[in-house]
């Protein structure tokens, strides 16, 4: 009788501890989804706000010159500020990040401020 009691406590004690492990595993496996989701949508972050200052940059910098130099020189400039992060992108989403950085400053100035390259904006009269 002690035996049979001894193997039921043996087998309980590795069901119980393979079911631990598939658990943790689990725990583990969503805590790492939540980790990487979150790292994701820092860079996401970082390089909206690169490409928007690379835009302002280019703006500044290359008053006269055409949209298509202008975009050149905004998409080395997020380049370089990118790979300076360790964040590595394609350029389709760099010049996709600059496109977008384009439509906010047309929709700032519509509004009728002036966005200089330090990012302080004031109106223009």
């Amino acid at each position: 009788m002690e035996q049979l009691i001894s193997t039921a406590l043996q087998a309980g004690v590795e069901v119980l501890t393979i079911v631990v492990i598939i658990t943790a595993t689990a725990v583990l496996a969503k805590v790492h989804s939540f980790v990487d989701k979150a790292k994701k949508k820092d860079e996401l972050g970082i390089i909206d706000i690169l490409t928007d200052r690379a835009v302002e940059y280019a703006e500044a910098e290359l008053t006269g010159a055409s949209g298509k130099q202008k975009r050149n020189f905004a998409v080395s400039r997020a380049v370089e500020m990118l790979e300076s992060k360790g964040i590595k992108i394609t350029e389709a989403e760099i010049i996709a990040g600059i496109e977008n950085g384009v439509n906010k400053l047309k929709e700032r100035e519509l509004d009728g401020n002036s966005i200089s390259i330090d990012g302080i904006s004031h109106k223009i009269r």
